[in-house]
């Protein structure tokens, strides 16, 4: 009887070890299996985040309403902007103009021709997307505008004159005249104008 109940004594612990075996083996697989479900979604994640598109903080062009008005005539320009109200020898406003329309001058007529410039306007009329104040280095750079000519000694009334082109309109001048040198802001003054005889330019393609 002692025999037997050895013999079943030892099986009970064959199997209690046995069973302890196969459970310690299934939690090491499964904690594999998380851990390899973990790292899956975390590549997966980084995956997602390096394929997400960035959104350009800003967006530059050239707006085309001003630019769009040299190389008109004066009836053009007063079907566009409204009645003529005042030409003087310092130009010649409009009801709803953008600043002051300048043409060239032949004998006693101020307005042959196309309009060859526009005086008075803010950089916030003529480009979008840009941050202010701005250098003369990131319009270059960033923008895309072409230095033509810096003035570094300040003029009468106390502005720095700087000159620049844009390779979308070659035949277009922006002059600034700016209350700090190397630097434009929101109150710059710009003036708009053609570097080709106006008496023979046309409108601007776009």
């Amino acid at each position: 009887m002692k025999k037997n109940l050895l013999i079943i004594l030892a099986l009970v612990s064959i199997l209690s070890l046995t069973g302890c075996s196969e459970n310690a083996e299934t939690n090491s697989t499964s904690d594999r299996i998380n851990s390899s479900s973990q790292t899956l979604s975390q590549d997966n994640y980084n995956s997602e985040a390096q394929d997400k598109p960035t959104v350009p903080l800003n967006e530059f062009r050239i707006l085309e309403d001003p630019i769009s008005d040299l190389g008109l005539t004066v009836e053009q320009l007063a079907e566009k902007r409204g009645e003529l109200k005042v030409s003087t020898y310092k130009g010649t406003l409009f009801e709803n103009g953008l600043g002051i329309y300048g043409w060239r001058t032949e004998n006693s007529s101020l307005t042959v021709g196309g309009c060859n410039s526009i005086y008075g306007l803010k950089p916030t009329d003529l480009f979008k997307g840009i941050s202010y104040p701005v250098s003369y280095d990131i319009l270059s750079s960033r923008y895309g505008l072409v230095q033509r000519s810096i003035e570094k000694e300040a003029s009468i009334d106390g502005l720095y004159v700087s000159s620049f082109s844009h390779p979308r309109y070659e035949t277009v001048e922006f002059v600034f005249f700016a209350k700090e040198f190397g630097f434009i802001d929101e109150e710059t003054s710009v003036w708009l104008r053609l570097t080709v005889d106006s008496l023979y330019a046309e409108p601007l393609d776009h």
